[in-house]
Parts: C-alpha cells; sequence; structure tokens
C-alpha cells in the first residue's frame, strides 16, 4: 500500500506511540539529528545515482535492514540489471 507521506507519519507515530505534536521537537534534539541526517544522506545518495546512471542498466535501492551484530549493513545497493548482479556500496561502512 502506497500512503502519502502525511499518512505515514501519522502511523509512524501511532505505531510508535510519539505524540504527533512533539514529532518536530524529538526529530530536532541535537542527539537525534547526527543520526537523522545520515540517514536521510543514504537515500540522497539513492535519488543522485538512480538518476545519474542509465536506469535501463543500473539500479540503486536503500535496503531497510535491522543487521544483526558482526553483519555487514548495506547504505546503498547498486544493481546491475543486465546481470542481475549487485555491486558493492561505497558508502557503506
Amino acid at each position: 500500500m502506497n500512503m502519502d507521506w502525511k499518512s505515514k507519519i501519522e502511523r509512524y507515530c501511532s505505531d510508535y506511540n510519539i505524540p504527533v505534536e512533539y514529532l518536530a521537537d524529538t526529530l530536532n534534539d541535537p542527539k537525534v539529528i547526527p543520526m537523522i541526517r545520515g540517514k536521510a544522506f543514504e537515500f540522497s545518495v539513492m535519488i543522485m545515482l538512480n538518476s545519474l546512471l542509465p536506469s535501463e542498466m543500473w539500479r540503486a535501492d536503500k535496503p531497510i535492514l535491522n543487521p544483526q551484530l558482526g553483519s555487514h549493513d548495506k547504505d546503498v545497493v547498486l544493481t546491475h540489471l543486465t546481470q542481475g548482479r549487485e555491486k558493492p556500496s561505497i558508502f557503506g561502512r
């Protein structure tokens, strides 16, 4: 289901018991800002790669994962469509 962004925010706040009227205050907390900026950068890289690379040959995705201890966190995955192979992310940790 593809909800609009307002519905997604309302659902997120409801799911995690966050008062929607305090969401902006939560996001502006100095402890939270660096994490949000880091995650947003990953989406920006995905958007940039998808706009720069030929879409018939490449697709960049931002997987939403919860990596386990010792596993590699894939920030952005670049897939060569004709070969069906993923290329390692240069943006990963």
